[in-house]
């Protein structure tokens, strides 16, 4: 309903986000750059996500 009344391709709030879909934010780069040391480490790790 409304993606056709905006002219959209697909859905944007749905929960099957494609990662290829993210917006590459400074921040968001950052992300994964740390959860991609804590794969590679093996080690324990916690993301806390806060609004400004």
């Amino acid at each position: 309903m409304f993606t056709a009344f905006y002219s959209l391709s697909s859905k944007p709030f749905t929960k099957e986000i494609e990662a290829d879909k993210l917006f590459p934010s400074s921040t968001h780069q950052e992300l994964l750059a740390r959860l991609n040391y804590l794969k590679d480490s093996r080690g324990i790790g916690m993301v806390v996500g806060y609004g400004n």
